[in-house]
C-alpha cells in the first residue's frame, strides 16, 4: 500500500506576510487562502512532514504561535514529523 506524504518546507511563520501595510486587510485573507490550500492539498496524506524552519525569528509572539499551532492541529487525523 503506497502512504502518501505532505511535505511543508521553511513555513517561516510570522506576524504578518511582507508588505501587508499596502493591502486592505493586512494580506490576513491571502495568508487564510494558502493556509487553507494546504491542508487541502494534504487531505489524502497520512503523514504531514514540516522541514526546515517552522518560524521566523527565534522569539515569536504569543500570536504566532498560536496561529502555527492552530495550523498543525488542522492535521490532527496525519501523523505530524
Amino acid at each position: 500500500m503506497n502512504k502518501s506524504i505532505g511535505i511543508i518546507g521553511d513555513f517561516h511563520a510570522r506576524e504578518a506576510l511582507s508588505y501587508d501595510s499596502y493591502v486592505k486587510g493586512g494580506r490576513e485573507g491571502e495568508k487564510k487562502e494558502i493556509l487553507d490550500f494546504i491542508v487541502s492539498s494534504f487531505k489524502d496524506c497520512e503523514y504531514v512532514i514540516f522541514m526546515g524552519d517552522c518560524f521566523n525569528s527565534k522569539n515569536n509572539s504569543s500570536k504566532v504561535i498560536k496561529e502555527f499551532t492552530e495550523f498543525v492541529e488542522r492535521f490532527s487525523d496525519k501523523e505530524v514529523f
